[in-house]
């Protein structure tokens, strides 16, 4: 399992989540998505408060297209708030594979 955010503190915060839940296989990396260059598989990619910033969209599509394993899956729970539906509805039509 691999955790990212491009932010120190957040990925911080999940290190000490993590160590707290007993988790001992995660790799947490630092990483602006726009500068993504993980050339892994992954079976499935979760994602959760991805979706708001539309700028990241493009990175995320590349991510999702090179980094997802055939046959795998993504999953990033519906965002909520008054921006939400909007960015859900043009992420949904373009997003490629889900389930």
């Amino acid at each position: 399992m691999v955790q990212t955010d491009r932010d120190a503190l957040a990925l911080s915060v999940c290190r000490r989540n993590g160590a707290r839940n007993g988790a001992r296989t995660i790799e947490y990396r630092q990483v602006d998505w726009a500068e993504w260059d993980d050339h892994g598989r992954y079976d499935w990619i979760l994602g959760s408060d991805i979706l708001y910033g539309e700028t990241t969209h493009p990175h995320l599509r590349r991510i999702f297209a090179a980094n997802l394993a055939p046959g795998g899956g993504s999953c990033s729970p519906t965002p909520s708030g008054p921006r939400a539906s909007p960015c859900w509805r043009r992420w949904k039509q373009t997003a490629g594979r889900s389930r």
